[in-house]
Order: structure tokens, then C-alpha cells, then sequence
């Protein structure tokens, strides 16, 4: 039975829930500012102007009224530990990666090409438009990136036997065992 308008609108508001509600939403919604700075003033691309004008326009209110300032920099600073939860909780398969970038690169090339296609008018309506597909698009990256991150420290050699010998031979404890770290430090005159 094929989904209705309303079925579908209630998945991408569901989808977009999740994304806010992640603990990464902070690092995103920061680099998401950067990114749409970058492509508004440094690209030419005034399409993406939205979430530079609200950063913009953030700042300046902070400036002016203290509580703002405040959350404004509690919001940053939760930013850090809350992408290292996001991070603790990533999976790492290597078929999803995989399938993430190519997403990521199809999905950046149309919202560019859109964008070339689609020269910017003025209108307040284009700019929501892509707004909503830069934070789609940028969404997307911030998780793959977290998902390859995750899938790097994965695949990351371990110490093994070799390694706490060789160490062991340098005269570093810290990975031997109790013992051999005490005969280490208290040398037999």
C-alpha cells in the first residue's frame, strides 16, 4: 500500500526530530552556520544565506543581553562532549560507510547543481528551500563523518604481545603487569 501525503510528511518531520534530538545536533548546528558562511560569502552562493544570517544576527543579540550570551556559549561548549556521546554511539559497519559517502556525494552534487540551475531571485521561499537541503545535505556528512570516525578507531591496531615487550624493553610499565611494573621501578641491587 504505497504511503500517503501525510504518511510521508510524518516521516520527514519524524526524520528531522531524530537529527535535532541527536547528540551531535549542537556540532552540527555550529559548523552548519560555517558551512552556510562559507558558501554564502566566500562561494557566491547566496541561496545558502539563511543560517549565516541567523548566526549573524544571534551574535549580535548576544551582545547585547547577557542570558543570551550565556546560552549562547553553554551551546558551544555542550557541543564537544555531546559529538564524543554521538561518537561513543555510531555504528561501524563498513557497508554503511561506504554507502553514506555515495550518498553524501550524490546528494551534495544535486543540491549544487540545484543551486547553479536555480539562480538566486531574492525570494525569502528559495531560501528556506535550501536551507532545508543544506541541513539535510550537512546532516548526512557530520554522521558519516562520525560513522567513519568510529570505524577508523575500530579498525585501529591493538597493543599486543610485541608491542608491551618492546615497551617493556624501554623501560615504560605503564602496560606491564603489577608485578613485572614493580621489579621494573625497584630494581635487585
Amino acid at each position: 500500500m504505497p504511503n500517503t501525503g501525510s504518511e510521508d510528511l510524518a516521516q520527514a518531520f519524524a526524520m528531522f526530530l531524530k537529527i535535532v534530538f541527536s547528540p551531535i545536533f549542537p556540532l552540527l548546528a555550529i559548523t552548519l552556520c560555517g558551512v552556510s558562511f562559507l558558501l554564502t560569502f566566500v562561494f557566491g552562493l547566496p541561496q545558502f544565506a539563511l543560517f549565516a544570517g541567523l548566526s549573524i544576527g544571534a551574535f549580535q543579540y548576544s551582545l547585547g543581553h547577557l542570558w543570551a550570551m550565556a546560552a549562547l556559549i553553554v551551546f558551544i561548549l555542550a557541543a564537544l562532549p555531546l559529538a564524543w556521546v554521538g561518537f561513543k554511539e555510531a555504528e561501524t559497519r563498513t557497508s554503511r560507510v561506504i554507502g553514506h559517502w555515495v550518498a553524501c556525494a550524490i546528494f551534495a552534487g544535486g543540491t549544487l547543481w540545484l543551486a547553479s540551475a536555480w539562480r538566486f531571485s531574492g525570494s525569502g521561499f528559495q531560501q528556506i528551500v535550501f536551507a532545508c537541503l543544506l541541513f539535510s545535505v550537512w546532516a548526512e556528512i557530520c554522521d558519516t563523518i562520525m560513522i567513519t570516525l568510529k570505524l577508523v578507531a575500530f579498525w585501529r591496531p591493538q597493543a599486543g604481545p610485541e608491542v608491551v615487550e618492546a615497551q617493556k624493553a624501554h623501560g615504560d610499565a605503564s602496560l606491564a603487569s603489577e608485578t613485572e611494573a614493580l621489579s621494573l621501578l625497584n630494581p635487585k641491587t
